[in-house]
């Protein structure tokens, strides 16, 4: 009897020892259930911001980023200019045109001016590695009166700009590290204003070394064209007809001066005339009266 008495308590003990070390995890589970919201939330957002970490499309902003092979070759920005001068400027844009095209560039920009044409310029891109061999086919065919080319090398920029976006995606990861174990609102709020200013540094770097990609890429080429003066001209021994350009030309300086002198002329006789008139007239009435008094 006793015996069983025993074994009625020890058995009563343990069920009480069971309900009371199950309790406590219970309520554990239910303390720690909201604690962990934050976490799946900040999870969540953490997918979405890596979006924007994943590689670029070919074509993208980020296709131009310069590796070490590109920045062992030197970035060269060349730029042209030619002024040149020929019978047909039409005829000469047209076959600038051809030129450029086949030559894988186009035309930026251009103007023409005078009836018929007599100035024009144009502005072309073309691909740095047929820059020289544009500029000798542009010259066939026409007189040169200027030619310049300038090389300017951007290397150093882009190394420093692969650099700084090198640290700039760095630090961006360690933020993106740091967010995904975010516990509590201030904390996900203070580091996505963090990851919102890396990204816009980001965006600008990348845009720089864009640009200087497009810039070594396309070399500028401006041509300027004019027609020939229609004067006669001499031979380079012929003394006579130098002598006679001299005198045409200064035959042609003094008609448009003593025109220009008779317009002026004429233009002001409204002004002077009234007061050459009433001059004369105060002349020819003076001898008058002395005629007369004399008589």
């Amino acid at each position: 009897m006793r015996r069983r008495s025993r074994n009625l308590v020890s058995l009563l003990l343990l069920s009480l020892l069971v309900v009371g070390c199950s309790s406590p995890s219970g309520m554990g589970e239910t303390a720690s259930a909201p604690a962990s919201m934050p976490n799946r939330s900040a999870g969540a957002e953490m997918a979405d911001m890596k979006l924007a970490t994943e590689p670029a499309a070919p074509g993208s902003a980020q296709a131009y980023l310069v590796n070490e092979t590109q920045v062992a070759d030197r970035w060269l920005v060349r730029n042209g200019a030619l002024t040149l001068e020929v019978p047909d400027i039409p005829k000469a844009r047209q076959e600038a045109i051809r030129i450029l095209r086949a030559a894988g560039g186009y035309i930026e920009n251009e103007s023409m001016s005078g009836e018929p044409l007599r100035m024009g310029s144009m502005t072309a891109r073309v691909p740095v590695q047929k820059y020289e061999d544009t500029m000798e086919k542009l010259k066939a065919g026409t007189r040169v009166l200027a030619e310049s080319t300038n090389t300017d090398d951007v290397t150093t920029q882009a190394v420093d700009a692969q650099a700084r976006l090198k640290v700039l995606r760095a630090e961006e990861q360690s933020l993106l590290s740091l967010y995904s174990r975010a516990r509590n609102v201030d904390e996900i709020l203070k580091l996505r204003s963090q990851l919102s200013t890396i990204r816009q540094e980001i965006e600008s770097v990348d845009a720089q070394l864009k640009n200087l990609a497009r810039m070594s890429a396309l070399s500028t080429i401006t041509i300027n064209y004019q027609i020939p003066v229609n004067l006669p001209q001499a031979a380079p021994g012929d003394w006579a007809g130098r002598a006679f350009q001299e005198a045409y030309a200064g035959l042609l300086g003094f008609v448009r001066g003593l025109a220009d002198f008779g317009i002026r002329f004429l233009v002001f006789v409204p002004i002077w005339g009234p007061i050459v008139g009433l001059f004369w007239w105060l002349v020819r009435r003076a001898k008058k009266h002395e005629a007369n008094a004399a008589q």
